[in-house]
C-alpha cells in the first residue's frame, strides 16, 4: 500500500532479475559439485600413478645400475680378450706359418694375425709377398687349411708339452687329393706323438692311417628301410 506503481513495478522487475540470477548460481553450484566430484576419483587415480612411478623409478634405478655394471664387465672382457690376442698374435702367427707352407706346398709361407673391433682376422701371403690377403676372401679348401694350421698353432701354444689326443670329423672333406696328402701328411709327421682319431666315410686315408677301425652301418635303419619295401 506504501508503494506507487512505479515503484511497484520497479521493484517486481528487480526481483525477477535476481531470481534469474539466483537460477544461474545454482546452476553454476550444481556445475561444480559435479566437477569437485569427478576431481576427488581423479585425485585418488592420480594417487595410485604416483605411487606406481616410484615403483618403477626404483625399478629403472635397479636396471641402471645392472645395465652399468654389465657395460663395465663388457668392457673388461674385450679389454681382457684384446689384451690376449695382442700377447699372441706373434707366437700365433709364427705357428700358423709353420703349418700352413707345407700344407700348400708352399704356396702361403707367411701369416699376419690383425686385431679388428676385438676380432682376430688372419691375412696370409703368397710366396711373392706382394700383398696380403684375408683369409675369407680364399676359396673354401684353402680356407680350411689356413683355419687347420691356426688350430694347430692354438694347440701348440695352449698345450705346450702336452699331448691331448686329437679328434678330426672329416675336416678334409673339401679338399683335392693333393691338399689332402699334404696335410695328413704333415699332421702324421709333425705330431707323430699325439693320437689321432680321424672320424670319416670314405677310405682315402687309410694309406696313412695306423690302425682302420671300421665300424658297423645303421642296422636299424637298413632294417627300417627293408621293411618299407
Amino acid at each position: 500500500n506504501r508503494l506507487s506503481v512505479s515503484a511497484y513495478e520497479h521493484a517486481d522487475t528487480t526481483l525477477q532479475t535476481l531470481s534469474a540470477r539466483r537460477e544461474a548460481l545454482q546452476r553454476e553450484l550444481y556445475r561444480l559439485e559435479g566437477e569437485l566430484g569427478a576431481s576427488a576419483v581423479n585425485s585418488e587415480m592420480l594417487a595410485g600413478l604416483e605411487e606406481e612411478l616410484a615403483s618403477e623409478q626404483v625399478r629403472l634405478a635397479r636396471l641402471e645400475r645392472r645395465r652399468n655394471g654389465l657395460e663395465r664387465a663388457r668392457n673388461g672382457v674385450r679389454d681382457a680378450v684384446t689384451a690376449t690376442l695382442t700377447q699372441v698374435t706373434a707366437a700365433f702367427r709364427t705357428g700358423v706359418s709353420k703349418h700352413l707352407s707345407p700344407m700348400t706346398n708352399g704356396r702361403y709361407n707367411q701369416v699376419d694375425a690383425q686385431i679388428e673391433n676385438g676380432e682376430l682376422h688372419l691375412m696370409v701371403y703368397t710366396t711373392d709377398r706382394r700383398r696380403a690377403v684375408r683369409a675369407d676372401s680364399l676359396s673354401r679348401a684353402t680356407q680350411d687349411q689356413i683355419y687347420l694350421a691356426a688350430r694347430m698353432s692354438l694347440l701348440d701354444l695352449i698345450c705346450d708339452a702336452r699331448q691331448p689326443p686329437l679328434l678330426l670329423d672329416d675336416p678334409f672333406i673339401n679338399y683335392d687329393g693333393a691338399r689332402m696328402t699334404s696335410t695328413v701328411t704333415l699332421l702324421r709327421d709333425m705330431y707323430s706323438e699325439y693320437q689321432i682319431v680321424l672320424f670319416t666315410c670314405v677310405d682315402r686315408y687309410d694309406a696313412f692311417a695306423a690302425n682302420v677301425v671300421t665300424l658297423a652301418g645303421p642296422a636299424v635303419a637298413a632294417e627300417s628301410t627293408a621293411a618299407a619295401s
